[in-house]
């Protein structure tokens, strides 16, 4: 029983992505991808740190639309930036849950219902590229904004109150029908959150002219600190030393020349993350810049 609901447990910060997005892959000079994506999760127990399942006294709704875009300033540089808005919300009737009954450790077992809208963890980014040969080798720098919306009577968050830089790498290579790579990265945060690192495997297959699948793992393993996070259990949403291995199926199909339609799910097992499925939904558009639009001056 418990390994079914290992298989169900929830990734909820993964965006369906196009095929190729992320990786070493950067966009030629003038180029851009730009997509906007939604998900959607319900659930009213997470993956717990110290008991294996907790059961929460409210159902947690967690809806997020995000902005994603990737632009070439030169054939090696890509600018990269994420902006997300969320909604999220507890409901009205009041759950059992052994594990809130413990006053001990929680004083405030059963918070009021609420709403609460507002942006998430927005992040700016470059990709360079290092090696363009028959594999690909690239770095990438990012930086999270912490200015999140908070809500202290019902623990409800739009993401991590912090600050974070995150450096990675990633090797791939690509082919006709085929891609696969590989991405490690650093996330420090401030505000006494854990640090983490990060790690994703990709591997894509192109079954159509304009229909790509993938299969994709991710990780983040925390470093772990002693910041309390009791608060933030009552609704699972971006609690520190959060950490989970996740797997899943993502897939992109291009109408027209510039635009596409992704879908993704994915599930795996982890600490203080909400156990329910995921399905995200995405459009996106991208542009080569057409030869012969430059111009000189003598």
């Amino acid at each position: 029983m418990r390994n079914k609901q290992l298989l169900v447990l929830l990734l909820c910060l993964l965006i369906s992505l196009p095929a190729i997005s992320g990786g070493p892959w950067t966009k030629p000079k003038g180029s851009g991808y730009a997509q906007i994506g939604m998900s959607y999760l319900q659930y009213s127990s997470i993956f717990g740190n110290i008991s294996p399942r907790i059961n929460l006294r409210r159902e947690v709704t967690d809806m997020t639309i995000q902005g994603y875009l990737e632009y070439g300033i030169t054939d090696k540089l890509t600018l990269i930036g994420v902006l997300p808005f969320k909604s999220v919300k507890t409901g009205d009737d009041v759950l059992e849950s052994d594990y809130f009954y413990d006053t001990q450790r929680f004083s405030d077992t059963l918070l009021p219902a609420s709403s609460l809208f507002g942006i998430g963890n927005a992040r700016l980014g470059a990709r360079y590229n290092f090696i363009k040969k028959a594999f690909l080798l690239s770095g990438e720098l990012n930086v999270e904004n912490g200015s999140v919306a908070y809500e202290c009577s019902s623990s409800l968050r739009t993401g991590y109150s912090a600050w974070a830089i995150e450096p990675s790498i990633s090797f791939g290579r690509g082919w006709n029908k085929l891609y696969f790579f590989i991405d490690n990265a650093f996330r420090y945060r401030t505000n006494n959150y854990s640090h983490e690192t990060n790690h994703a495997v990709e591997l894509g297959y192109k079954l159509f002219p304009k229909t790509w699948i993938a299969f994709r793992s991710e990780a983040r393993i925390s470093m772990k600190n002693e910041r309390t996070t009791n608060k933030d259990i009552h609704t699972g949403l971006s609690p520190n030393n959060q950490q989970y291995v996740g797997y899943g199926f993502k897939a992109s199909q291009g109408i027209g020349d510039n635009f596409a339609i992704n879908l993704g799910f994915f599930g795996g097992f982890g600490e203080l993350v909400g156990a329910s499925p995921s399905i995200n939904f995405g459009i996106s558009y991208q542009w080569e810049k057409k030869k012969g639009t430059e111009t000189t001056t003598e």
